[in-house]
């Protein structure tokens, strides 16, 4: 017979081979025999891992949030844009019509009920309601100071002192080195609607 191991002939009652000292009553030899893995014999498949993401779930994701951020972006600029038109303001303190009355450095803006005639701004509908403009000098302007117990006071940014008297009242303004007197004439049936239209009239002074 031959040896199992190196295969050289050897007698067939001799169990230990002669040549290489392998021991022929054995179909392995210890330590050299290869573990099976029963479980691909038996067709074992590896079972699918959990926690590992789907490829096209992490795409849909992703679209989700790109769009969700674009969207956000798209309304924050747009709440923006109608925020800026909200606090629009004008200069005229609320005076609607575009008519202006200019005399020495100011300028004055007068709503459609009045009209004006020269110094005067007077209401259409009862003339005796009106608004005259002076410049006047020095001396005019300390007598009305010492004829009149007067208040400090403001029209929109500019100082001026005023007074009152029976259906009429004034302002006293020294600006540039000029002086100006605004007196406002009115009658006792003067509505809060007109008044009011004077007071926005007298506010919408601004420096030409």
């Amino acid at each position: 017979m031959y040896c199992k191991h190196c295969h050289k002939r050897i007698d067939q009652n001799i169990i230990i081979c002669p040549y290489c000292g392998f021991n022929n009553s054995n179909d392995f030899e210890m330590g050299k025999t290869t573990e099976l893995d029963l479980r691909l014999i038996n067709g074992y498949k590896e079972p699918p891992n959990k926690h590992k993401a789907n490829p096209k779930f992490i795409a849909v994701i992703a679209i989700l949030l790109i769009g969700s951020a674009l969207g956000i972006t798209y309304l924050l600029r747009d709440s923006k844009a109608n925020d800026e038109t909200y606090y629009t303001t004008t200069t005229t303190n609320e005076i609607t019509s575009t008519k202006a009355y200019s005399i020495g450095d100011f300028k004055f803006y007068y709503t459609p009920e009045f009209s004006k005639d020269n110094n005067t701004l007077y209401l259409k509908d009862n003339n005796s309601i009106n608004i005259n403009y002076y410049v006047i000098n020095d001396t005019e302007y300390y007598e009305i100071l010492n004829n009149h117990e007067t208040l400090d006071t403001a029209l929109n940014t500019i100082d001026a002192k005023t007074y009152a008297e029976d259906g009429k009242y004034g302002y006293l303004i020294d600006y540039n080195n000029k002086k100006y007197h605004i007196v406002i004439n009115y009658t006792s049936d003067i509505s809060e609607e007109v008044q009011a239209s004077i007071n926005k009239i007298l506010k919408s002074i601004t420096v030409k």
